[in-house]
């Protein structure tokens, strides 16, 4: 009885999110619409950019892997090209590090309908921790000193990366975002992701992860219905050598060709 309780209030607290959240429902249409991908990438990073069957930019990737280095961050656009929800995660040598995600609400009359929730490691005497969290009208200028201003919108990304100069040398094909596979690598969509010892809501604690951390599916288990459009399976996963289970909601999809 104890765990259909656990269920219950966990499906229920992931349906409300998805309910409140009307960046996550547009980020699950863009991700199961055939998208035209424009990428270039190497063995330590890349960047991709994501348009739809009428030529609107959707979505992109830009990511990086070094030795003492590494960064992700992962937006999607609405049809008007205004930002609906970003994740992002930087993490520096010298310890200075972002990671979090924003995105907007579902209730358009709000005056604060923006959410973020974002954690910032900053150099000091010693290492200067916050972590913050709230709603605005607008999405934060800055991260630390990341300049989120400049990823609001189609138009200044585009400026920012100089896209129409630089994709006629990028490669093209068609793709999908569906769910994560067996051996798929994917990051971490939130902050303060459960990693349990079980897949089930009151298993035992054994990681918390935050947006952008990069883990690998071992095993993918049954599905979960969350609302009438969603279902996400648990995962097993593993993370720099741990090994546990996490709720397919809070993972990124993977790029999948179309054909």
């Amino acid at each position: 009885m104890k765990g259909i309780v656990f269920i219950t209030l966990f499906i229920f607290g992931v349906l409300s999110t998805y309910a409140q959240n009307k960046g996550r429902n547009e980020v699950y249409k863009i991700n199961r619409s055939i998208l035209t991908a424009r990428y270039n990438a190497s063995l330590d990073g890349g960047i991709s950019f994501y348009y739809d069957e009428d030529g609107l930019l959707r979505k992109f990737v830009n990511w990086s892997d070094y030795p003492e280095s590494s960064s992700v961050h992962i937006g999607y656009y609405n049809a008007d090209g205004q930002l609906i929800y970003i994740l992002f995660n930087n993490q520096q040598p010298e310890g200075y590090s972002y990671k979090g995600s924003a995105h907007v609400n579902d209730d358009d009359s709000a005056i604060n309908n923006i959410t973020f929730d974002y954690k910032l490691q900053e150099e000091g005497i010693n290492f200067i921790n916050h972590h913050i969290q709230g709603q605005s009208s607008s999405f934060p200028d800055l991260i630390g000193d990341w300049p989120l201003s400049k990823f609001t919108c189609t138009d200044s990304l585009k400026v920012l990366f100089d896209i129409e100069n630089i994709q006629n040398h990028f490669s093209s094909k068609k793709v999908s975002f569906p769910h994560p596979e067996l051996k798929d690598e994917t990051f971490i969509n939130t902050n303060n992701v459960r990693i349990s010892k079980e897949p089930s809501t009151d298993s035992e604690t054994i990681l918390v992860l935050d947006a952008g951390e990069r883990v690998k599916v071992i095993r993918v288990l049954s599905e979960t219905t969350v609302d009438d459009s969603s279902k996400f399976p648990w995962y097993k996963i593993e993370f720099r050598n741990t090994i546990g289970y996490v709720f397919g909601a809070f993972l990124e999809p993977v790029e999948r060709s179309h054909r």
